[in-house]
């Protein structure tokens, strides 16, 4: 494995034919640090990343640390390349639903807004009570 690779680690499970799958269950219960009910929930599943984009050597150690509790463990090749972008969504010009109505352009002001004039208020004859 080189590394500008990059990998995750995908738990895959107790054998279930093995005799001692309760101790298995409880030595990985230890090694992830969960409760019982969370192992048996993570065992139920068919495979479960439990590290994500690591060098080739951190992902060997820890699948074989995961291999010494007596499960399952799997190393797999991150796909290095990033998938392009896809194209942003285009809208239609004209929007059927709202009977054919015309779309404004992307930033255009939709409502011009008159200027809100602040109303004078005569307080002259108000005063504070300082009881």
């Amino acid at each position: 494995m080189t590394d500008s690779t990059r990998y995750d680690v995908v738990f895959q499970g107790v054998p279930v034919d093995s005799p001692d799958a309760q101790a298995v269950k409880v030595r990985l219960a230890h090694l992830f640090k969960l409760d019982p009910a969370k192992v048996e929930a993570l065992c139920a599943q068919a495979s479960v990343r439990v590290k994500r984009d690591v060098d080739g050597s951190a992902a060997e150690r820890y699948c074989q640390a995961v291999r010494a509790t007596g499960a399952l463990c799997a190393v797999v090749a991150v796909e290095s390349a990033v998938a392009p972008a896809p194209p942003p969504a285009t809208v239609a010009t004209t929007n059927a639903a709202l009977g054919g109505a015309d779309l404004a352009p992307a930033g255009a002001t939709l409502v011009e807004h008159e200027p809100v004039v602040a109303p004078e208020i005569d307080t002259s004859a108000l005063s504070v009570d300082s009881d």
